[in-house]
């Protein structure tokens, strides 16, 4: 009788990462959905949807002037500022940092991720007292916005920047000598060559900033 030999797969270590999506994630949102369309007595309704969509009490139309819009249209702002702002900062830093001459590149990467090592509570509280100090913390509700769009920025920025380097330090140098070849300039190597291999990183990076900014600056203004 023979034995059959278990053969190792790399499939296999994304076991504890289904088990954790599917415990921490999925359903979770199941629990949401069904809190969302039950009542009290576990029967469906769209009560809860027809009080979201009309809280001002005029019905859908009413809505778009209600507190609930108001929220979900500036948390998009902010969060849309916040992720933009994040990539025209980590895209340069990124690039800068893949491309320099030091030995020890990590060492500067570095710098950007011991921030995350500190909580996030006391971080925001360390940007808050500087705004304080500055006379611009509740100054207007137009610097409170500004204010808001900084805190996210200083938070989420290490999150932009991991992604794009990892993306730009594995780009073929060869692609970008040969079109030096061919008669590129730095300036259209890097449109032509750089920013559509990296691409991905960018992708990558803009979903882990602006998903969860949006889900920061909603919870906080509900």
């Amino acid at each position: 009788m023979t034995k059959t030999k278990f053969h190792f797969s790399r499939k296999l270590l994304a076991i504890p990462y289904a088990l954790f999506l599917a415990v921490f994630v999925v359903i979770p949102l199941f629990i949401v959905v069904y809190y969302a369309f039950t009542d009290d007595a576990g029967k469906f309704t769209w009560e809860y949807v027809r009080v979201f969509f009309s809280s001002s009490g005029e019905g859908l139309l009413g809505f778009f002037q209600s507190y609930n819009f108001k929220t979900i249209v500036r948390s998009l702002f902010i969060s849309t500022m916040s992720t933009v702002v994040c990539l025209l900062i980590a895209y340069p830093v990124a690039y800068i940092i893949a491309h320099c001459k030091l030995k020890n590149k990590s060492t500067l990467l570095l710098l950007f991720i011991v921030p995350m090592w500190v909580n996030f509570v006391l971080r925001i509280n360390a940007l808050k007292e500087l705004f304080v100090w500055l006379g611009i913390y509740n100054k207007s509700e137009t610097w409170n916005i500004v204010n808001t769009i900084i805190g996210m920025v200083y938070d989420f920025l290490p999150f932009m920047i991991l992604p794009i380097y990892t993306t730009i330090i594995k780009i073929d140098k060869s692609y970008l000598e040969a079109a030096k070849d061919l008669g590129a300039t730095p300036a259209k190597a890097f449109i032509k060559v750089t920013l559509p291999l990296s691409k991905a990183g960018i992708a990558s990076g803009i979903s882990m900033v602006f998903l969860p900014g949006l889900m920061a600056s909603l919870i906080s203004k509900a």
